[in-house]
């Protein structure tokens, strides 16, 4: 079996692009690592849902899937057939609705690249089909990769760099992940959080 990456909704891919050609146009891009794209030129790889954990959400026992917000899009942003050096977001807005939201450099480039990489060759994901996602807890300084599995039992997560609490790409089961970050999210002031994440 795969871990299988999944099309984009074409309205989210042009969300991205047209806004990605507008700043190569532009020159805005300059002195980014994407510097000598030009319009067209543009390519997303990579494409994965992005769920966001939030701080209140984090306990010991919880499910996953039934804490989490699916809010965009991410993709990883080349220039022609150079590697990925960006990653841009759709940010959902109603039903098939998108807006641009923002294009990001760094460790989780590559680290989404890496970490990829890494769940393809997990002997643990043979015989089921996986879709990455990638599932954003800030409240924790965690990014991580989530194998969504054909039942929610079977789902993995995989911290992925630069994250700074959690193991990086060592594969955990949901409900091992969710116990381990509510650990974290107990170190956390919630007096001092007011965005819930």
């Amino acid at each position: 079996m795969v871990v299988k990456i999944v099309d984009a909704p074409r309205a989210a891919q042009e969300a991205v692009l047209e806004v990605l050609d507008y700043l190569c146009e532009i020159m805005a891009l300059q002195p980014t690592a994407l510097h000598d794209a030009r319009p067209g030129q543009i390519k997303l790889v990579l494409p994965m849902r992005m769920a966001f954990l939030p701080l209140d959400r984090i306990e010991r026992g919880a499910r996953l899937r039934d804490t989490t917000t699916e809010t965009a899009w991410r993709f990883l942003v080349q220039a022609g057939d150079a590697k990925p050096a960006a990653a841009a977001q759709a940010v959902m807005t109603g039903p098939n609705t998108y807006r641009f939201g923002g294009i990001s450099e760094g460790a989780a480039v590559a680290g989404t690249a890496v970490g990829y990489e890494r769940a393809r060759s997990l002997p643990i994901v043979a015989g089921r089909d996986y879709e990455p996602w990638l599932l954003a807890a800030p409240a924790i300084h965690t990014l991580a990769l989530w194998l969504h599995g054909p039942e929610p039992a079977a789902d993995l997560v995989l911290p992925l760099p630069p994250s700074r609490t959690l193991a990086h790409l060592q594969p955990l089961s949901a409900a091992d992940f969710m116990n381990r970050a509510a650990v974290e999210a107990a170190t956390v002031s919630r007096k001092n959080d007011h965005s819930g994440g």
